[in-house]
């Protein structure tokens, strides 16, 4: 064993562990924006090193450029340089210096690539090439090119800071948008090719998300010279209504050192892409483009799916429910509902579909590629009849051939689906699809590229006139939409009666959940239709309870009301009054730990009545709206019961803890957390949030309520322990608050007279005390 250890010793110390051995190459200042040009110094560490470099994207090799000198760099350029010394060599540094772009106010993606890939007349991707045909779409022309170069990037984020570079995979992308001057590509991150297995970085501020294995670099398609975000605006709806879709960040990019314009950021739809957004191993989905393309896994259950719709007819219930264990049928109505709205005349078979490999996987659909949508067509777009387009059984040919209409064809033969079909239609354009929501969302995406476009215009040749009309092309659409597509469905759909005005308020009390999928919080004023009708629960705040409904002047009492319209104008008023929930001291909210290591998370409950309470499928909320619904269970009177995310750890941490139930689905935030309860008819019942700075969060791991008469809501009523807690039992920091509580009542008793009281409660607890020493000797 000596010997072992005197060998790791001497590993430890040894050149090659330290990286004594290896050939080190430094630029002083780092890559990085400076206002005036910079004199770059490279330096080895092996000051007899001899140091190559480039500036023009090359390679550097003996046959470049030595090194004698500071590099003066005075406008944006990429410096490659590559050291050798004794046979050895360094790894090739890369560093961006961008001169004089202090003004850039959006991310940057610095490209360095050999400039003969892209720029080559014969070989160069980005070239139309002596192959390619005469005629559009130019059939052969290398920028068809499937083939993955390496390159390098640098990513620098808006306070010009560098947060990622290196080696990648780079490949021209995209479909027919490829004849555009500016190109699309992608990013491919590899350990064994390239040494990197992730883009290290979050590139979208609004997902947690901090590592890409693909990434694309898109010229926003179709929409190319003229908004230049109409599909990053399309799929923010699909994100809005739960549909799965790329997140988007507009960039600029620079190759080479050449400013080549503006750019969005976009997740690649590979099998990475639902490995990071869903959770599951890149080896375990089934991901089908098109038509019938297998991307990842196979389209097995699929062909079945679609083989059995062509055999059945789907106005059975029975065999509809079927279909709905294979599809996500709510899903797949929300996506096509969407792509409808939008007149995508793109989408009949530019699709992709996905399903995990486990038992009860359905397939659900992936919006993307949406540059086709919201007037690209021409001005008149919004009165073309989409939904007659994405129905009809014999296109013939693309864009709606028969096998891309079939899914939606066979679900409206179903009654009950043509009526939710149209009913979250009307849900849609009331609200997503409403021109007072959209038009600001237009305003503020073209907000944030607006001050890098007029360099972008000029680098394309582009104008400004023209992303001015396709911008107002997409107002026009929002607003003139919402009644052309009523018409479309009434037309279609004749059953379901005329238009109805209806009207919503809601009084400071609760919020009114319409169709299931509509929040109103004080005011709401949509169009329906006569006979289909609409759905509505009061929802009441914590500290309110709900009264009655008022529709058009008459009471209607329950929470919950499915109204039949009579007229064509309705009024519903909810009524809320103060008031707690009849269980609020049934299910305190009690004692919280989120930084124990041993147990994992848990959360504590106490009933402090004198009844039982029966919790079967009250729900637990976390701050991102994840939810643990309780199995059948009862908080016996004065008891506890506890909510824990991993049982096993728990039950080794606490093994005398018999009341609690595993299964946490989400975890608990040390720094920032709210927990909602809900009875099983969606009641508000207890609540806590807490909020704590990073510094204070890695001293605490539970938090326990001092008192149960206190206010759970109030930070200051919880006792803050730096050790794990004590579920399902007495709180140390309430045992304290109670003795100093009954010390307080003696002194009270005492000053006011009551000095005989007192001391018989003296008496007592010196009883107890005395009592308990007794019993332990």
């Amino acid at each position: 064993m000596k010997a072992v250890y005197i060998l790791l010793i001497g590993l430890l110390s040894s050149s090659v562990l330290w990286g004594q051995d290896s050939l080190l190459l430094k630029a002083t200042p780092e890559a990085g924006f400076y206002s005036t040009g910079v004199a770059v110094e490279l330096k080895a560490s092996n000051a007899s090193a001899a140091i190559y470099y480039t500036t023009d994207g090359n390679r550097p090799t003996t046959q470049s450029k030595r090194y004698q000198g500071p590099i003066l760099i005075d406008t944006t350029a990429v410096i490659k340089a590559l050291a050798f010394a004794n046979g050895k060599k360094s790894t090739i540094l890369t560093h961006t210096y961008f001169i004089g772009e202090d003004s850039i106010t959006l991310p940057v993606l610095s490209l360095s690539i050999p400039p003969y890939v892209l720029f080559d007349p014969v070989r160069g991707v980005f070239k139309r090439g002596p192959r390619a045909g005469s005629k559009f779409p130019h059939t052969g022309a290398n920028y068809y090119s499937r083939k993955e170069y390496p390159a390098y990037v640098e990513i620098f984020e808006t306070d010009k800071k560098r947060v990622f570079d290196s080696k990648i995979g780079f490949k021209i992308f995209g479909g027919m948008s490829r004849i555009f001057p500016q190109k699309s590509f992608s990013l491919y991150a590899s350990k064994s090719r390239y040494g990197t297995k992730h883009v290290r970085h979050r590139i979208f501020p609004e997902k947690k998300q901090k590592k890409y294995k693909r990434l694309v670099m898109r010229n926003s398609g179709s929409d190319f010279g003229e908004t230049h975000f109409r599909d990053a605006l399309i799929t923010s709806f699909g994100k809005d209504i739960g549909l799965e879709v790329q997140a988007y960040r507009p960039s600029l990019v620079f190759i080479n050192g050449d400013y080549w314009g503006i750019y969005n950021f976009r997740e690649k739809l590979t099998r990475h892409y639902l490995a990071e957004n869903f959770g599951y191993h890149k080896d375990s989905v089934n991901l089908i483009e098109h038509h019938k393309s297998v991307q990842a896994g196979s389209r097995k259950t699929y062909d079945a799916m679609r083989s059995f719709m062509r055999q059945n007819s789907l106005a059975s219930d029975e065999n509809f429910d079927y279909i709905n264990t294979q599809m996500d049928v709510a899903n797949f109505m929300e996506y096509e509902i969407l792509q409808i709205y939008i007149d995508n005349q793109d989408a009949g078979g530019n699709i992709k579909f996905w399903r995990p490999m486990e038992e009860g996987g359905r397939w659900r659909w992936i919006l993307f590629d949406t540059d086709f949508g919201l007037g690209h067509y021409g001005r008149f777009g919004f009165r073309n009849n989409s939904l007659a387009f994405h129905t009809r059984p014999n296109g013939p040919r693309w864009p709606n051939p028969p096998w891309s209409t079939l899914n939606l064809r066979s679900l409206l033969q179903n009654k009950n689906f043509q009526a939710n079909f149209v009913s979250r239609f009307l849900d849609r354009l009331n609200t997503t699809f409403d021109s007072t929501s959209i038009i600001p969302r237009i305003d503020k995406m073209a907000s944030v590229i607006l001050p890098e476009l007029p360099r972008h215009w000029e680098r394309w040749n582009l104008t400004s006139k023209r992303w001015q009309k396709e911008v107002d092309r997409m107002k026009e659409f929002a607003r003139k939409r919402p009644e052309y597509m009523r018409t479309f469905l009434r037309e279609r759909f004749p059953q379901f009666g005329r238009d109805v005005d209806f009207k919503i308020q809601v009084d400071s009390g609760g919020i009114v959940e319409l169709n299931e999928v509509i929040q109103v919080k004080r005011t709401f004023r949509g169009i329906y239709f006569q006979q289909l009708p609409v759905r509505v629960k009061a929802k009441p705040y914590f500290g309110a309870q709900f009264s009655h409904w008022e529709m058009d002047g008459e009471r209607m009492d329950g929470k919950e009301l499915s109204i039949r319209f009579s007229d064509t104008l309705h009024t519903l008023k909810a009524i809320f009054v103060p008031g707690e929930h009849p269980a609020v001291q049934q299910m305190i909210i009690n004692e919280i730990s989120f930084s124990d290591s041993a147990s994992g998370d848990w959360i504590e409950f106490y009933n402090d009545s004198d009844k039982d309470l029966d919790i079967s499928n009250w729900v637990i909320e976390s701050t991102n709206k994840q939810t643990f619904t309780f199995p059948a269970a009862t908080i016996k009177s004065k008891d506890y019961i506890v909510v824990c995310k991993n049982e096993e750890r728990f039950k080794k941490a606490f093994p005398s803890c018999k009341n609690f139930i595993g299964g946490l689905p989400f975890g608990l935030s040390s720094e920032k957390e709210i927990i909602l309860i809900y009875d099983d008819l969606a009641n508000p019942v207890d609540s806590i949030g807490y909020h704590f700075s990073k510094d204070s969060a890695k001293l605490i791991q539970t938090i326990v309520l001092r008192d149960f008469n206190l206010d759970n809501n109030t930070i200051k009523n919880w006792g803050k322990l730096q050790r794990g807690g004590s579920p399902a039992s007495v709180n140390p920091d309430y045992i304290k608050v109670k003795k100093q509580q009954d010390w307080n009542r003696f002194l009270g008793y005492a000053k006011t007279g009551g000095i005989t009281a007192a001391i018989f409660i003296l008496i007592v607890a010196a009883y107890l005390v005395v009592g308990k020493r007794l019993k332990r000797s």
